[in-house]
Parts: structure tokens; C-alpha cells; sequence
């Protein structure tokens, strides 16, 4: 919701902006799945523009983009463009290759339109998306956007993932690009201010909504679903 209201308010301020979120489920197992959604957005952005313009967005071998997101097959104007990497060549150096042109993609964007990225349960991605996510950060190769992770401070110490991202954090050059905000529970009186702010025909005495709070360790989800239980 945080994360949500943010992106809804750089859109107000700039409405040109081109926000990709994605979001890493627990049940799903597939390749890059921390990008998967983002990268359907991003053919719908492309489809969306007229074709010379989504040319140029392009990176220099686009059928590289179609390796890691079927998606990218959607896009008539990929038609125009022949195979130049064999992919009976080392696997590793395809995916180097893969991972250089969507970086490609999202500078030639970023150059034109502010660009934001946000992937959602980090925790239950997978070391590919990892891998691609150091790319679009490491100076090097990374494009001029602006990327938002967020995952459950609970499973940092345990999730693959987290903790691989964690390890590419710590080798970057510059690590005071970053900026961690760490959600705490709310205290007793946002607690119960945020009941008294919800929609609602339930009338509560001031020690029900202080035991709501408590019960709830200060979470405004689980405030939300006690007070639909009352």
C-alpha cells in the first residue's frame, strides 16, 4: 500500500513516468518469475507505441528479450529483426547477452521518460531474477531508473534470494544509492486512529480498539481484518 501510494503520487506529478511492477508468488515456479509481470507490462507499453517509436526503444539483438520473456513475442515490430545469436552457444554467455539487452531496453526508455521499477515478495523470487535485478544496479550497466524492492524482513535472514541480493548490494560501488525503509507495526495510537478512519457502522470503546491494536502487533492488514470481524 505504501509502495502503491507512492507510484500513485509521482504520476500525479509526472504523469509520463513509466512505472513496471511485478510481484514474486510463492506457488509460481518459472523463470525470472520477479520480472515476469513487469515485463508484460512493458510489451504493453511498446505495443502501445507507434511502431518507429518502439523501434527505437529496442535493444541492438531484440530477439535476445524473447529468451527470457515469451511475452516479447507479441511485439510485431520483433518480426523485423533476424536471429544473430545462435543459442547452441554457451549458455551462460546467451544469458549475459539476454540480460545487456533488457538493460538496453530500459535505458533507451529512461533516456526519453522517468522509469520505476517495483518488485513486490522478494523473498519468494528465484536467483535468476537476482541475477538480471544486479544487472539493472551494478554501475556498469545499470540505467538511469529507479528500482524498489520490497520483501518480509522476517524471511530476510532465510530467503535465498534476499540474501543473494544482499551479497550484490555490498559489492556495489556506491551503496549509499540506496535508500531501506523498514515498516514497523503501528503504535497504539495510529492503531487505533486508523480504526476509527475505516468504514464502518460498528461503534467500539476506546479499550475494545486498544485490544485490536495489541492483538494485531500494529499491523494495518490485520487491523483491517479484525475490524471486518467485529
Amino acid at each position: 500500500t505504501l509502495v502503491g501510494e507512492f507510484l500513485h503520487r509521482v504520476l500525479e506529478q509526472r504523469p509520463e513516468t513509466v512505472i513496471l511492477r511485478g510481484r514474486c508468488r510463492e506457488s509460481e515456479s518459472l523463470p525470472y518469475k520477479a520480472l515476469d509481470s513487469a515485463a508484460d507490462q512493458l510489451v504493453q507499453y511498446l505495443r502501445a507505441l507507434p511502431q518507429a517509436d518502439a523501434t527505437a526503444m529496442l535493444p541492438r539483438h531484440p530477439t535476445l528479450l524473447a529468451r527470457m520473456f515469451p511475452c516479447f513475442r507479441d511485439l510485431d515490430v520483433l518480426a523485423q529483426f533476424p536471429e544473430r545469436v545462435d543459442s547452441r552457444g554457451d549458455g551462460q554467455e546467451v544469458r549475459r547477452l539476454a540480460f545487456s539487452a533488457l538493460c538496453e531496453t530500459f535505458e533507451r526508455i529512461a533516456d526519453r521518460q522517468p522509469l520505476v521499477i517495483s518488485i513486490d515478495d522478494l523473498q519468494w523470487g528465484d536467483l535468476d531474477s537476482i541475477a538480471l535485478l544486479a544487472e539493472l544496479v551494478v554501475p556498469a550497466n545499470a540505467p538511469r531508473l529507479m528500482l524498489i524492492l520490497s520483501f518480509r524482513s522476517e524471511d530476510a535472514g532465510t530467503s535465498p534470494p534476499v540474501k543473494l541480493f544482499r551479497t550484490y548490494q555490498a559489492r556495489l560501488a556506491l551503496p549509499t544509492c540506496w535508500t531501506e525503509v523498514t515498516l514497523a507495526g503501528l503504535d497504539e495510537r495510529e492503531g487505533c486512529d486508523l480504526l476509527r478512519s475505516l468504514d464502518t457502522n460498528v461503534s467500539l470503546e476506546e479499550e475494545q480498539l486498544k485490544g485490536m491494536v495489541v492483538e494485531s502487533h500494529g499491523s494495518p492488514l490485520f487491523l483491517r481484518e479484525l475490524q471486518i470481524g467485529r
